[in-house]
């Protein structure tokens, strides 16, 4: 799978390593991809939005069992330019992209949301080289094209924390006190 670094100022480019984990979730988005039916997101919100903020993805739970799916949405559409397709990203230790969390969502021109590729504890293990007790920043990237293609925006954000003992997950809009977290 390729790795993608997210520089603030810059567009998201490949890094070209990678690991062998990452090859399952590689796999299950490529299917996603190419088979197109049933792994699409869709359009419009699903979950209600509790106050959040145009800048948060919002994780329904918001926090459980590490062996839980969650579902995301955000509240705003993509900016202009950038309404192709939306993806979610677990970021490393050091702020660079480890994976692709979710499938691809198409055409995001209003709110929209998406599910995950497996559970909390299996895109930790197998997307980041987020240790159990740490957090990773989770984002949204907003694509020109379909598929996720072409010039990428990051959009909204939320940190998930894995319990230390990999057994539960909690998510916040800011990073865990005591946690390293990458930096936008």
């Amino acid at each position: 799978m390729d790795r993608r670094v997210h520089k603030p100022s810059a567009a998201i480019v490949r890094a070209g390593r990678g690991r062998s984990g990452q090859l399952w979730l590689a796999a299950v988005l490529a299917s996603c991809v190419a088979g197109g039916l049933g792994c699409s997101a869709g359009s419009g919100a699903q979950a209600a939005t509790g106050g959040a903020s145009a800048t948060e993805v919002i994780l329904k739970p918001a926090g459980g069992a590490s062996a839980l799916k969650p579902t995301w949405s955000v509240v705003t559409a993509c900016p202009p330019g950038f309404q192709g397709s939306a993806i979610l990203y677990a970021l490393n230790t050091d702020g660079t992209i480890g994976s692709s969390i979710s499938p691809v969502v198409p055409h995001v021109t209003a709110a929209f949301s998406g599910t995950v590729l497996g559970s909390v504890k299996k895109l930790f293990a197998l997307g980041t080289d987020v240790r159990p007790g740490g957090t990773s920043k989770w984002e949204v990237a907003c694509a020109a094209g379909i598929g996720s293609t072409g010039k990428q925006k990051i959009m909204q954000s939320i940190y998930v924390t894995l319990s230390a003992d990999g057994k539960s997950y909690t998510s916040s809009v800011t990073p865990a006190s005591g946690t390293t977290s990458p930096s936008s």
